[in-house]
């Protein structure tokens, strides 16, 4: 996985290296069918560790934000700066089967084209022709969650992102973001769920 050496500073925390957790978790996700959960990840990548894996995603506080700037530009040299160099909104939804996990609640999932207890995420991709690479994303916290303070904090849901915002709301963001950054697309598409 040699494409990940260009993105390993942003696991430099303090003295501490963690690229190899990263390159672990991403060749599991990148890798043989089956479930993509830390423990498959663990029996099916060589050396990796399952509770170093659990601290690198959940405790340990390397930067997301700056990771994405950093996709999101190279996406943005390969794909963009063309008339038919797009950026593009949609959702998706992850079901689950408890009430821990952030943002989970009752809602409708798109996956499944009904009710059911999941998560949503609003995602942003840049693209051209077949060649898409996601550039951005946002979980979506339904009103319930963002009333409520204690369920946060166990979920250690950050205070700046403890508050309900629509799925229209968090593509808007995303995109004044790409902007921001200077996203080279020329036009912008999505599900008719985020306005014409």
């Amino acid at each position: 996985m040699s494409f990940c050496e260009m993105f390993e500073h942003h696991f430099h925390v303090y003295r501490k290296d963690l690229g190899g957790h990263a390159r672990h978790y991403l060749g599991g996700l990148l890798g043989r069918a089956g479930r993509k959960n830390l423990q498959g990840i663990e029996a099916d990548v060589a050396g990796s560790d399952y509770e170093g894996m659990q601290h690198f995603l959940s405790g340990s506080p390397w930067d997301h934000g700056s990771l994405m700037g950093q996709v999101a530009g190279e996406a943005d040299r390969v794909l963009g700066g063309h008339a038919d160099s797009a950026l593009y909104v949609d959702e998706t939804s992850f079901v689950k089967k408890g009430s821990k996990s952030v943002g989970v609640q009752r809602q409708y999932c798109g996956r499944l084209g009904k009710l059911e207890n999941c998560q949503v995420g609003v995602f942003l991709a840049q693209g051209r022709g077949e060649r898409v690479a996601a550039v951005d994303f946002r979980l979506f916290l339904p009103e319930a969650w963002a009333g409520d303070r204690q369920r946060c904090e166990q979920a250690r849901v950050p205070e700046a992102e403890r508050r309900h915002r629509t799925k229209t709301e968090l593509a808007l963001e995303m995109i004044v973001a790409a902007r921001a950054r200077g996203s080279r697309h020329g036009w912008i598409g999505g599900d008719e769920v985020y306005g014409n």
